[in-house]
C-alpha cells in the first residue's frame, strides 16, 4: 500500500483499524459523521492499535477539526474503513468525522467549508455524484439488520437534524469542478475566478460598464451562498437554478440599498395607478 494522504490537505496519521481495499466494491458514497468529542479524542481513538488505542472496532478515512484548521487522514480512500455500522455501506463509502456533536447542533462556517471543500475532492477523486443520494449522514444508513431502521447497527443520529447538509452540497460542488484560471484586475487587486470569471467576461467590452469591477473575493456568506461582489453588482451562485450555464444570478442590490431611502421617500416609490 502507498503510504500517505490522499488528500493534499490532510496530514497522514494511520489507523490500524480498516479492512485492506473495498471488497470488490465501487466507491459510491460519502458518509458524514460527527465525533462526539474532541479532535486529539477522536483520531487517537480512532487509530487504534497504531497508536495504543484499546479501540478494535471503529475508525474514519477523514477528521475534520471543528475550527477547519486541521484534517487528518487515517484510513486511505482505497481502504474499507469502519464507520458507518454497516459493512456494505463501509466498503462503498468514504467516512467523514466532525469534530462536534450532533445534539447541539452548533457548526462553525469554518467547518462546513473545511467539510465541503474536502467533500468536493473526494467526490472528483472517486467520481462520485454531489446529490443527498450520494452524500449522506451516519443517520441516513440503514441497519444491516433490520433495513426499515435507519443509523447503521447502532442507530447513530449523527450529524443531526441541524446539520446543513444543501451547504455542504453548495461548498462541494464549486470545488469538485475543475479550476479555471482567475483573472486579477489591477483596479482594485481582486481575483475573478471560475464561473464567476466565465460569467462576467460573456458580457464583453460591457462588463466592466455593467457590473464594474470586483470589491472582494469570492467567498460563501453567513446564508451558505457562495458570493462576490462588484461595483454595480453581487454575484450569488446558484447551483440548479438553470437561468444560466453558469448558475450565476445578480443578486437584489438595487432593493437591498434602496430599503433606506422607502421610509424617507416613500411616494417615488409607491406603484403608479393604471388610470
Amino acid at each position: 500500500m502507498i503510504m500517505g494522504a490522499d488528500d493534499p490537505k490532510a496530514i497522514w496519521l494511520p489507523s490500524s483499524n480498516f479492512d485492506p481495499g473495498r471488497g470488490g466494491a465501487a466507491i459510491d458514497r460519502i458518509i458524514l459523521h460527527t465525533t462526539e468529542g474532541s479532535f486529539d479524542g477522536a483520531v487517537n481513538w480512532l487509530r487504534g492499535a497504531a497508536v495504543g488505542s484499546s479501540n478494535r472496532d471503529s475508525s474514519s478515512h477523514y477528521v475534520v477539526a471543528a475550527d477547519g484548521a486541521r484534517i487528518a487522514q487515517l484510513v486511505r480512500e482505497e481502504e474499507t474503513a469502519w464507520a458507518a455500522g454497516n459493512l456494505a455501506f463501509n466498503q462503498r463509502g468514504v467516512n467523514i468525522e466532525q469534530e462536534g456533536y450532533a445534539a447541539n447542533g452548533d457548526f462553525s462556517d469554518a467547518l462546513y467549508e473545511a467539510t465541503g471543500a474536502l467533500v468536493g475532492r473526494v467526490a472528483r477523486r472517486n467520481g462520485i455524484p454531489l446529490d443527498r443520494d450520494h452524500v449522506i449522514g451516519h443517520m441516513d444508513v440503514p441497519d444491516p439488520k433490520n433495513p426499515a431502521l435507519r443509523g447503521g447497527i447502532d442507530h447513530h443520529r449523527d450529524p443531526g437534524s441541524a446539520y446543513d447538509f444543501e451547504r455542504i452540497l453548495r461548498i462541494a460542488a464549486l470545488e469538485d469542478q475543475p479550476k479555471n484560471d482567475c483573472r486579477l484586475f489591477d483596479e482594485t487587486r481582486h481575483n475573478v475566478c471560475d464561473r464567476f470569471r466565465a460569467f462576467w467576461e460573456s458580457y464583453g467590452d460591457g462588463a466592466v460598464m455593467t457590473f464594474g469591477y470586483p470589491l472582494s473575493e469570492a467567498f460563501t456568506n453567513g446564508e451558505g451562498v457562495v458570493v462576490q461582489y462588484f461595483e454595480r453588482a453581487r454575484f450569488e451562485w446558484r447551483p440548479g437554478s438553470g437561468q444560466n450555464r453558469w448558475d450565476v444570478l445578480l443578486g437584489r442590490v438595487g432593493d437591498e440599498a434602496s430599503q433606506s431611502d422607502r421610509a424617507s421617500f416613500a411616494s417615488p416609490f409607491a406603484p403608479v395607478s393604471s388610470t
